[in-house]
């Protein structure tokens, strides 16, 4: 329909009346050729109703085609090689976010934490977490890598759109630093805001799995866990607050190990 939305608005009122007049004109033709007055009602009903059935149609490829349009805009943006992270991008000011979620699938799984640490100069200086009421209950699965129990959710949780808007209320415009917040953390984040804003989070991010990667090339494995245990660093907890804690710890050290050109063998 992308031609119909680039008509003059004029225009796309006189091409929105035409089929209107075409049924009225059948209806005329039919009226004239003795057709009973229940029949008449009946063609009338069901011409309306066929043009409701059409605008439905047409307003639901309209939104289907403006979100296919934000998706290849979104995976354009996450494409640029500039936003995974280089010495060139480190940043003193920044937010380091973390979430817990009821399972991995982005499109399925719900959010149930969402946590940050504000830091400028390398200082916190604010901090934000929520929980999040999810559509199912906790498996005991995800309350024994948590901790977060059915109990506690209701208690203190609050609706994922509103934990969402906060969250980007308090993020602003800031620079991103996660672990896995590429592949991880913005999916999961950016599914939600458009379910329920119809647009995605545009800030700049730094992801410490693929700096870690680099800076440190011979890890067993680059776990945000693994990681902090052999830096010596203070380990997550499957918790947002901590998890946030350990990233930030982790991209310092990363930072550090850069600028002095550092290469740890494990």
């Amino acid at each position: 329909m992308n031609w119909f939305s680039n008509l003059p608005r004029w225009a796309q009122i006189l091409v929105s009346v035409i089929p209107y007049v075409f049924v009225f004109i059948i209806i005329v033709i039919f009226a004239t050729s003795g057709i009973s007055f229940v029949t008449g009602i009946f063609l009338i009903c069901s011409f309306i109703l066929l043009g409701i059935t059409t605008s439905w149609n047409v307003k639901l490829k309209k939104e289907q085609a403006e979100k296919a349009e934000r998706e290849a805009r979104e995976q354009k943006r996450l494409a640029n090689p500039h936003r995974l992270g280089h010495a060139t991008l480190f940043r003193k000011d920044y937010s380091v976010i973390d979430i817990e979620t009821t399972g991995l699938d982005r499109n399925i799984d719900d959010i149930i934490e969402i946590s940050a640490i504000k830091y400028r100069n390398d200082e916190q200086v604010s901090f934000f977490s929520y929980l999040c009421i999810p559509s199912a209950p906790l498996t005991d699965e995800i309350i024994s890598i948590t901790g977060i129990s059915n109990e506690i959710i209701q208690e203190k949780g609050i609706p994922i759109e509103k934990a969402i808007s906060k969250f980007a209320e308090f993020i602003g415009e800031d620079v991103l630093v996660g672990h896995n917040i590429e592949n991880f953390d913005l999916k999961f984040l950016n599914r939600v805001l458009d379910e329920h804003y119809g647009r995605y989070f545009h800030n700049d991010y730094l992801d410490t799995l693929p700096l870690s990667r680099t800076v440190f090339p011979h890890m067993k494995n680059y776990k945000l866990q693994t990681l902090c245990e052999k830096l010596e660093l203070p380990l997550p907890s499957h918790r947002g607050l901590d998890d946030c804690l350990a990233t930030a710890a982790l991209y310092k050290a990363i930072r550090e190990a850069d600028e002095i050109q550092i290469t740890f063998d494990y």
